[in-house]
């Protein structure tokens, strides 16, 4: 799990990290006090470096962790070194593959990546599990978490296997254009995320600079005209499935 890279944020007194970043999540907000006084008791604050691997096939994940700030990408790699993503996971939000394998001592289908430095709390698998079994709170947390990412991954195949992919190339330089008009990514990376070929994506980028959306670098996309990329996602869905 990569952990010997993961640092402890602060003394294990003290609670106002945990508190922190336990309170990015309903069902801690939603607890009965001895219920989040116990949490509180056994979540271990923790900062983990970018590029740190979290879990990967044939591993252990020996905690559940809950994120407070930062970003983990979860994928899955042929044997040739294809990788497809499965799902990002960011603050408050919930890893399904590591609730699975921490609550039923299962070996990972996929790999974890941090993205971006990570601060999280660890809670103890088995600790978890008890609280899961006792807890209608916990429990539904569990689930709702499952039902979400299952939804996001499904869209996702759906997307891979149906969708245009200028339209995807689009849609995903929109999201990141949301933190600023430059984004820090080589095209590599932005195929590995659409799982495609970097020189079809290279052809593409090149194609929306060429018409004035876009403006590249070395390692960096910048955004030149919002609504002349957009628009060049609406003339993608008005003409159908291609690539």
């Amino acid at each position: 799990m990569g952990q010997s890279d993961w640092q402890r944020t602060g003394p294990e007194s003290d609670d106002g990290v945990r508190a922190g970043i336990l309170h990015r999540y309903d069902f801690y907000r939603q607890a009965r006090a001895a219920l989040r006084e116990d949490i509180l008791k056994h979540a271990q604050p923790m900062r983990v470096p970018a590029g740190t691997v979290v879990f990967e096939p044939g591993g252990r994940c020996g905690a559940v962790s809950l994120i407070g700030a930062g970003s983990v990408r979860v994928f899955v790699a042929s044997e040739a070194g294809r990788e497809v993503t499965l799902y990002h996971v960011g603050a408050g939000e919930t890893c399904p593959v590591n609730l699975l394998t921490a609550l039923l001592s299962r070996t990972p289908p996929a790999k974890a990546v941090i993205e971006e430095t990570v601060e999280a709390v660890m809670v103890p698998s088995d600790r978890f599990r008890a609280w899961m079994d006792t807890e209608d709170v916990v429990r539904t947390f569990v689930l709702d978490a499952m039902a979400q990412r299952f939804v996001e991954v499904m869209e996702q195949i759906q997307e891979i296997t149906f969708g245009r992919l200028d339209q995807r190339l689009i849609e995903f330089l929109s999201r990141r254009f949301d933190q600023g008009l430059e984004i820090r990514i080589t095209h590599e990376q932005i195929a590995v995320e659409l799982s495609t070929a970097r020189e079809v994506v290279s052809r593409l980028l090149r194609d929306f600079e060429r018409r004035g959306a876009l403006d590249l670098g070395r390692g960096r996309v910048t955004l030149k005209d919002l609504a002349l990329l957009e628009r060049f996602g609406g003339m993608a869905r008005r003409h159908g499935a291609g690539f």
